[in-house]
């Protein structure tokens, strides 16, 4: 193998900067790649972000649709009052963050009410209630998830 002088190794390392670095080419490469970022970057962002909404707006629905059925099974039990079918609920929706919520019981429970009745437990709340920003687009919606069962 052939030694190099020093010269020759500086023309060699002047000539791979002057090519690779400083061309006309990288600059125009670098405005491209940065238009490019710059037009896909917000696309990119509202992606994210509304993956996350719509996230939170299924484990919404989710926990309304599991705290009724778990209200409503306790308002079928034999001897259960009211109180207790708000308690199971509220156990249910404070376990996931939600704290702004209505429970409509159908029809109203006592300890008259016949067995073989219809129940029907119905809980609502703010479609933000698990939002992670205030966008305003759900701000004034609610959802709500109702089940039935018969009384025991």
């Amino acid at each position: 193998m052939q030694m190099m002088s020093p010269q020759q190794t500086h023309r060699r390392t002047r000539f791979g900067i002057r090519l690779y670095g400083c061309g006309r080419k990288s600059i125009r490469r670098r405005a491209v790649a940065a238009v490019e970022a710059a037009l896909t970057l917000p696309l990119l962002v509202l992606l994210v972000f509304g993956s996350i909404e719509v996230a939170n707006s299924i484990f919404l629905a989710q926990a309304l649709s599991f705290a009724s059925y778990e209200g409503v099974r306790e308002a079928a039990r034999p001897g259960s009052t009211t109180a207790q079918v708000n308690a199971r609920v509220a156990e249910i929706m404070t376990a996931r963050g939600i704290n702004d919520y209505t429970v409509t019981i159908t029809p109203t429970l006592t300890n008259a009410t016949a067995r073989g009745t219809m129940m029907t437990v119905r809980v609502e709340t703010a479609m933000s209630a698990l939002s992670t920003f205030n966008t305003g687009v759900a701000n004034e919606n609610m959802t709500s998830q109702e089940a039935c069962m018969v009384k025991h």
